[in-house]
């Protein structure tokens, strides 16, 4: 069955520019392994040519020998049992991502799948740095009707230093948020991260081989697992 296709919210109604680029922070999934094509050390080398560095072997539930990077920025695993069986797990995760450039990001995203990778899980990410929006006043909204969400589960953490979070959802579930507050260099930054999994995330890489933005895509997935449509400081996150 093929995925389907991810909705977009609507863009560009606001008046005002984006304020967010979205980006992709995690892509993992399996491949087929293939006689005489494709193996576990081919695609050790590919990541290496990516990102070199130093790496162990790992201790895994579903599959059992790899190779992961020291660093803990990607992953390549083999030997897989039960429906692991067969395949090669490949993960990029969010280390190697914040290492590459928006070009280089979207190069090794269209590479992967167009490798194989059938996506299980994909992470999107914005960054705002207006200070404008702070997770306990969403939250606040969220709890007087003003925010439209699928979800009743939302967990708000503060740290010591006034920092605040915001999780959204479930973390089992198919589409999970999580908003954080972290030190800027210029102040307060708030990190809005989607975390899409099973059949989201294959509609996510089907996305991405179709030519759709990541920034767009982050767009849709956020506001389709929280929205706030009463505050203009939200929508001008997405123009």
């Amino acid at each position: 069955m093929e995925p389907s296709r991810v909705p977009l919210p609507p863009l560009g109604t606001t008046g005002v520019e984006r304020s967010v680029t979205g980006v992709v922070s995690w892509l993992s999934g399996s491949v087929e392994m293939i006689d005489g094509e494709t193996d576990g050390w081919s695609w050790v080398e590919r990541m290496q040519r990516v990102w070199p560095v130093g790496t162990h072997r790992p201790y895994t539930r579903f599959y059992q020998d790899g190779v992961v990077a020291d660093d803990e920025s990607w992953a390549i695993l083999w030997d897989g049992t039960g429906d692991a069986a067969g395949t090669i797990g490949v993960e990029a995760r969010q280390r190697l991502w914040e290492a590459l450039s928006g070009p280089e990001a979207v190069k090794l995203a269209l590479d992967l799948l167009t490798a194989g990778v059938r996506p299980s899980r994909v992470d999107l990410v914005g960054v705002d740095g207006s200070g404008r929006i702070r997770p306990r006043d969403l939250l606040a909204a969220w709890r007087d009707g003003g925010v439209r969400t699928r979800t009743r589960t939302g967990k708000l953490w503060e740290e010591l230093d006034g920092r605040q979070g915001l999780f959204v959802g479930s973390r089992t579930s198919d589409r999970y948020v999580r908003m954080y507050e972290v030190a800027g260099w210029d102040g307060r930054q708030l990190r809005l991260e989607t975390e899409s999994k099973r059949g989201r995330a294959a509609a996510l890489g089907s996305a991405l081989l179709d030519g759709r933005d990541a920034d767009d895509l982050w767009a849709a997935e956020l506001r389709g697992a929280i929205d706030w449509p009463a505050s203009a400081d939200w929508a001008a996150l997405f123009g």
